[in-house]
């Protein structure tokens, strides 16, 4: 699995706390913190310059983590989407009356 700029620009754009997302990203694509910075444009020294197609590659061991992570995000949305459901209903129920 690979991460493109793009996507790693998108997690650190959304981000509450800037400094840990730069590392948390170099440590999920098995890079350096100055590598990911430089994808951002924070290493003004570097000069590096990223293109929209490159990418940064993901070890299998972060890989499969991730998808644990996105099945237990999907339960959480199941579970957040059900009791949207029955609040959702509550009201219609509600306002019917």
């Amino acid at each position: 699995m690979e991460m493109s700029t793009g996507e790693i620009k998108r997690q650190y754009k959304y981000a509450k706390d800037k400094k840990k997302c730069v590392s948390i990203l170099a440590e999920l694509n098995c890079c350096s913190v100055d590598t990911i910075k430089d994808i951002l444009g924070l290493n003004k020294k570097s000069g590096t310059k990223f293109m929209k197609d490159q990418h940064v590659t993901l070890s299998s061991e972060k890989i499969h983590s991730l998808y644990a992570r996105l099945d237990e995000l999907n339960e959480q949305i199941e579970s957040l989407k059900d009791e949207y459901d029955r609040t959702a209903q509550m009201i219609q129920s509600a306002e019917s009356r």
